[in-house]
């Protein structure tokens, strides 16, 4: 055999195994992490009925569903990959969309009413993940008609629902004050413990079936893993 012939013939077996698929060769692997984000899921309903989990596709890990987190009832962030992600809670069906390297929060306001939250960004996750955290919700109102003051070491004032405020871990407490925006009367105020490694969503109600003028302050924990 001619060394011409050897090169051509060496030349066609380069070819063919350049044309062989991705997935049939052992030695590519696929890492999904670059595509990953982290969601929470929280029941801020009145609604007693509303399941305890939905289901959503794109976990990392063999579940399709994920617990709602409530009062006392934690939620973990779980791993998920971003993109659109579709959920399903009871017979409502919906979707939603996640970009990768952040964590998310979904508010379940009823069975057929629900809100994305945007919590924090990986690039500042080692802060998120160990420093405690609080925020607060208002169900079945509307959040500009009233003002959250938060109050750990000093006041801070005016916080804007749904944005997290991390503070140390050895400060203890912190108290959360609702006020009326338009008058400044104060409407209620709550003290709750801290804890490493958690973030708490205070969800705010209207105790209408008691009096229109109370206030209920629940907190739900959000475990970072």
């Amino acid at each position: 055999m001619t060394n011409t012939i050897k090169l051509v013939l060496f030349c066609c077996s380069i070819a063919f195994w350049g044309c062989t698929p991705a997935n049939e060769n052992p030695d590519i692997i696929t890492d999904p992490i670059e595509q990953v984000a982290s969601l929470s899921v929280l029941n801020v309903s009145d609604n007693n009925n509303l399941p305890d989990r939905i289901e959503i596709d794109g976990l990392y890990s063999s579940k399709n569903f994920i617990n709602i987190g409530s009062e006392g009832n934690s939620a973990k962030y779980e791993q998920i990959a971003a993109g659109v992600r579709n959920i399903t809670i009871g017979d409502y069906k919906d979707t939603i969309r996640l970009h990768e390297h952040n964590y998310y929060t979904l508010m379940v306001y009823d069975n057929d009413s629900v809100r994305l939250a945007w919590d924090a960004s990986y690039d500042n996750s080692n802060q998120f993940i160990k420093m405690p955290a609080v925020r607060w919700n208002i169900s079945g109102d509307d959040p500009t008609n009233y003002k959250v003051d938060f109050s750990v070491d000093s006041v801070l004032k005016d916080i804007p629902m749904d944005k997290f405020i991390s503070f140390s871990a050895d400060k203890g407490n912190f108290t959360v004050q609702l006020y009326d925006k338009a008058s400044g009367e104060l409407l209620g105020k709550e003290e709750f413990p801290a804890q490493v490694n958690t973030k708490v969503t205070v969800n705010i109600k209207r105790d209408s079936e008691i009096d229109n003028d109370r206030y209920r302050f629940h907190p739900i924990t959000q475990l970072v893993q």
